[in-house]
């Protein structure tokens, strides 16, 4: 087991655009243009405050009302342009585990070149993975959403909201809670409706215990289809807690609710 006692982090920015900086001579750095130096940024995990399933579309995907909230814990990433006539190339750090094959960081940059419908150098990524896998910490989305805004300051463009929504859209569920910002959201849909939240009052500490093996989310939603369907407990207790927010009563509305309903779920 892996224990983290973390806090919700810094609301003063967010991966869209204070958080990428461009790497100087003596480190810190200004906001990132299309330079030759590195792109660094802090990809922020997080946590579900309540998640419930409100329907399954007929492609398959399920849909959902969650409240998300961004964590001080999360992977740090960078990115240099690697010139022309090199691919687009991924280094992990600190955790083997995670794959580079397939990987939203070379993803979102593929995605990007796409849109910008012209050749564009190759980007040279290293990540260093903090987020653990496999417990809907959001960590890969948080690194697909960081690589995007990466990519795009590295290159020198710049999509509108709209281009970066429906890429995040196209990345992953949970990538368009990261690529708009902010500390918290209403998520409904299949995670592309996102409903800004402000910060939580008291900006509550969370003890976070990951245990020795992780949950892919394709498993988790097909052992969610083979069990009887589940009344509405779930969706109130999430829309009691957004109604509520952003007040976090101590042990009180969450714990309350989650006790009432769990023999439900």
């Amino acid at each position: 087991k892996t224990a983290y006692e973390i806090r919700p982090r810094d609301w003063s920015s967010d991966v869209c655009s204070s958080d990428l900086r461009v790497a100087g001579p003596r480190g810190g750095g200004r906001p990132a243009r299309a330079t030759g130096r590195p792109v660094i940024a802090h990809a922020g995990a997080k946590i579900n405050l309540g998640l419930a399933i409100t329907g399954i579309r007929p492609d398959g995907y399920h849909e959902l009302s969650s409240l998300f909230v961004r964590l001080a814990l999360g992977d740090d990433l960078e990115v240099a342009v690697a010139g022309e006539g090199h691919s687009d190339s991924l280094v992990v750090l600190d955790d083997p585990a995670c794959p580079v094959e397939g990987n939203l960081v070379l993803r979102a940059a593929a995605l990007l070149r796409e849109w910008a419908g012209r050749p564009l150098p190759g980007l040279a990524f290293r990540l260093r993975k903090r987020i653990p896998m496999g417990g809907g910490l959001g960590g890969g989305s948080a690194d697909g959403a960081a690589a995007l805004a990466m990519a795009a300051a590295a290159w020198g463009l710049d999509p509108d909201a709209e281009v970066r929504l429906s890429l995040a859209v196209r990345l992953g569920a949970d990538v368009p809670f990261f690529a708009l910002g902010g500390p918290a959201a209403h998520v409904t849909g299949i995670g592309e409706r996102v409903r800004p939240l402000p910060v939580p009052d008291g900006s509550p500490g969370i003890l976070l215990v990951v245990p020795g093996g992780g949950l892919a989310t394709p498993a988790v939603y097909r052992a969610y289809d083979a069990l009887p369907p589940v009344g509405p407990a779930a969706a109130r207790t999430v829309d009691e807690l957004v109604g509520a927010w952003p007040v976090l009563d101590g042990p009180g509305l969450a714990a309350r609710r989650s006790e009432e309903h769990t023999s439900e779920l």
